[in-house]
């Protein structure tokens, strides 16, 4: 089976409570992971 983000080519998104980031996607200490971060967990 495939893995999701492995399928998918955005860089992150969310399934109910749960947050999926693309390979490499995941660094909060930098602005553009931040900004990646953000926009999945703020409003819709």
């Amino acid at each position: 089976m495939t893995k999701p983000c492995e399928t998918i080519t955005d860089r992150a998104f969310t399934v109910g409570n749960h947050v999926a980031l693309n390979h490499g996607e995941y660094d909060p200490s930098s602005p553009d992971g931040q900004h990646v971060l953000a926009r999945e967990l703020g409003p819709p």
